[in-house]
């Protein structure tokens, strides 16, 4: 119990601002407790006395449900980007991305803010043989930015390393 006993009250608040996961922890065993305890936001409700072991694993769920990654959809400061269905959603416009795109971006996802090679992006766009596709793929980069920049001059998203690669900041 919270010194001032408004654990409700934080729970709506922070559930208000947050998303974070909450668990209630509490000597109150009364069913009105746990419903007000859920109505306010709490994920889980746990009541003492209780088996550390069941807490830990019943935290370590609210945490793998609360943080589980969707890996098509990424969001940017200034765009969301939603593989799944191929569109970006810039500025209240909806951008298709090309199948060419959704690969390379995938790819650059999936090493997220590490370099990755030029080669390596043709390769898993084009395959083993893709010498001779840096070309192309510079025109996919450039309309990528084109999609998620502010300033696509000016990349804060996709960043070109000179003589290695790119690499996506997320």
């Amino acid at each position: 119990m919270l010194p001032d006993g408004k654990g409700y009250l934080l729970s709506k608040y922070v559930r208000k601002n947050s998303d974070i996961p909450i668990l209630f922890l509490t000597a109150k065993n009364e069913p009105e407790d746990e419903i007000q305890g859920l109505q306010s936001g709490g994920d889980d409700f746990v009541t003492k006395p209780f088996l550390p072991k069941i807490l830990i694993y019943r935290i370590i769920s609210l945490l793998r449900r609360s943080y589980k990654e969707d890996s098509n959809i990424i969001k940017l400061e200034n765009c969301i980007i939603n593989l799944g269905n191929a569109i970006v959603e810039k500025n209240n416009e909806k951008l298709s991305l090309t199948p060419i795109e959704i690969q390379i971006i995938r790819k650059l996802y999936d090493n997220k803010n590490y370099i990755v090679s030029t080669e390596a992006i043709c390769d898993t766009v084009w395959g083993i043989d893709s010498f001779g596709y840096e070309k192309s793929l510079m025109v996919h980069i450039r309309n990528i930015r084109e999609k998620i920049e502010l300033n696509p001059s000016k990349p804060q998203y996709l960043i070109t390393v000179k003589g290695l690669g790119y690499k996506l900041m997320v």
